[in-house]
């Protein structure tokens, strides 16, 4: 209630305030319920909106926490990768007090943002790596731990396939050992990898 009253002050004391203009008071959980509601019907700008409203108001606390968990996922949802990696690393590291399912999903997708983000193998995706960090995170906590899985063969997958990539780069401009050296990076680092049958019959065929 305090906090309401020296909010309203403030307003009052504002020397740009005239009669008779609009007061917009604004209440955290009035403005954490719409934007659920916004986020729930897709209106994913609008939602960011009214959860930093939340923000403005309380700064802290567990409607805090929550309003900017939902700012980080709504810019996921908006396929803004770059931003949903900054609101969910703001929320990681500088909020307090986050449950443990929070922070877990928080993790998972900062996790898929790094993967998702880097879909073009021919440039550099060497933060991708920051996906397996946050992934890794997220099995040491011992939930979503399937969900960690994937999101880590994805990762495992894009990198091994970077690799057989340049390989084929300087196979084409018959640069010889060189892509050799990359089919046989390929094949310490990723054993596992479904490819590994058909590069080994490549580099022996050669």
């Amino acid at each position: 209630m305090r906090r309401y009253f020296v909010l309203f002050a403030l307003l009052l004391s504002c020397s740009t305030f005239r009669r008779g203009e609009k007061i917009n008071i604004v209440i955290p959980e009035e403005s954490f319920k719409a934007g659920i509601e916004l986020f729930e019907r897709g209106k994913y700008n609008e939602a960011i909106k009214k959860f930093k409203e939340v923000l403005y108001v309380t700064g802290y606390g567990d409607l805090a926490n929550k309003s900017q968990y939902y700012i980080s996922l709504s810019y996921f949802k908006l396929k803004d990768y770059d931003q949903a990696i900054l609101e969910f690393r703001t929320l990681l590291e500088n909020y307090t007090g986050l449950g443990d399912t929070l922070k877990a999903s928080a993790l998972l997708y900062l996790a898929r943002a790094y993967n998702e983000k880097y879909k073009n193998l021919y440039l550099d995706i060497s933060e991708i790596d920051m996906g397996l960090y946050y992934a890794q995170r997220l099995k040491g906590m011992g939930i979503f731990s399937d969900s960690a899985n994937k999101v880590i063969s994805e990762i495992l997958y894009k990198k091994a396939t970077k690799l057989l990539l340049e390989a084929d780069v300087y196979r084409k401009l018959k640069v010889d050992r060189s892509w050799r050296l990359y089919l046989e990076e390929f094949l310490r680092l990723y054993p596992n990898d479904p490819r590994v049958d058909s590069v080994k019959a490549l580099l022996n065929s050669q």
